[in-house]
C-alpha cells in the first residue's frame, strides 16, 4: 500500500494521459518565461533534456507552448476583460493556467471546451 507520509490514507498512483502532462509542462514553460524571461525555444530544449519528465505529447507540448508565448499579447488582452483584478496582480502561476486555457479555448478548436476547463481547474 502507498500511504501519504504520515498520513495512514492510500495514495493511488496518478496515470496520466501524455496530453494532461503536456499541459503541465507547459505551465511550467509559460511560468518559467514569465518569471525570467527565458524564450522558447530555450525552454523547449531544456525540457528535452530532461530524463524524468515522463511520458508526454512532445508535439502537443511544443505547439502549446510557441503558440502560448507568441500571442501572449492578444491572449492577454482576452483575459484582462474577464478579470477582477489587473492582470499584473495574479500569480506567475494563475497567470500559466489562465493562459494556457484562454489559448486553448481560443486557437485549439478541436478541443472541447470541457476539456480545456478541466485541465485548467
Amino acid at each position: 500500500m502507498n500511504t501519504a507520509a504520515g498520513t495512514g490514507v492510500e495514495v493511488k498512483p496518478q496515470n496520466k494521459s501524455p496530453r494532461h502532462r503536456a499541459r503541465e509542462l507547459v505551465m511550467q514553460g509559460i511560468y518559467q518565461w514569465r518569471v525570467s524571461g527565458t524564450d522558447a525555444a530555450d525552454i523547449q530544449q531544456h525540457m528535452e533534456g530532461e530524463k524524468n519528465l515522463g511520458n508526454y505529447d512532445k508535439a502537443m507540448f511544443s505547439r502549446l507552448l510557441r503558440g502560448v508565448l507568441a500571442q501572449h499579447v492578444t491572449l492577454e488582452e482576452l483575459l484582462v476583460a474577464h478579470l477582477d483584478r489587473p492582470l499584473d496582480d495574479l500569480s506567475p502561476v494563475e497567470y500559466a493556467v489562465l493562459l494556457l486555457a484562454v489559448y486553448e479555448l481560443s486557437q485549439q478548436l478541436d478541443v472541447p471546451y470541457k476539456v480545456v476547463i478541466n485541465e485548467a481547474v
